[in-house]
């Protein structure tokens, strides 16, 4: 039994205002996930918990 998978590839064409935006709120991602990162490490280096 096989399934079959179909992609698309898509090309955006955003304006700089846009631009600007999604590279601002994947700054802000990085930065929260990076934060939760070094809280996790700690955490576990301290209590040996994940």
């Amino acid at each position: 039994m096989s399934s079959i998978q179909k992609a698309f590839k898509v090309t955006l064409i955003l304006t700089h205002n846009q631009e600007v935006l999604i590279n601002k709120t994947i700054g802000c991602a990085r930065y929260v996930y990076n934060c939760f990162l070094v809280l996790k490490k700690e955490l576990y280096a301290s209590e040996g918990k994940t």
